[in-house]
């Protein structure tokens, strides 16, 4: 996965925010994770634009963090959300 991809939450995955934390539900496999509000916050920019890259532009522009730093930890939370099953990944051209 990289900036240009483009992903999408799961049919089966449902999240909510609570204060500083989200709860993220696979109704699939009925796992639950928790997330951070930067966490939350990225899945809420990624079921308004799956696209990777403007999800970092928006990102880079709400936080002060360096764009390396947020690259690498944003494509590394994307990858363990990919793996538990409750993102989809595409090219950037949307195909799967």
């Amino acid at each position: 996965m990289d900036r240009t991809c483009r992903v999408a939450l799961t049919p089966e995955t449902r999240f909510r925010a609570l204060d500083d934390e989200a709860v993220v539900l696979n109704q699939t496999t009925a796992e639950v994770l928790v997330v951070s509000a930067v966490g939350c916050r990225v899945l809420e920019l990624i079921r308004e634009d799956g696209a990777v890259e403007r999800v970092l532009d928006r990102l880079l522009a709400e936080y002060d963090v360096e764009k390396p730093v947020l690259e690498r930890d944003v494509l590394a939370f994307l990858a363990e959300m990919v793996d538990a099953g409750t993102l989809s990944v595409a090219d950037g051209d949307g195909a799967p």
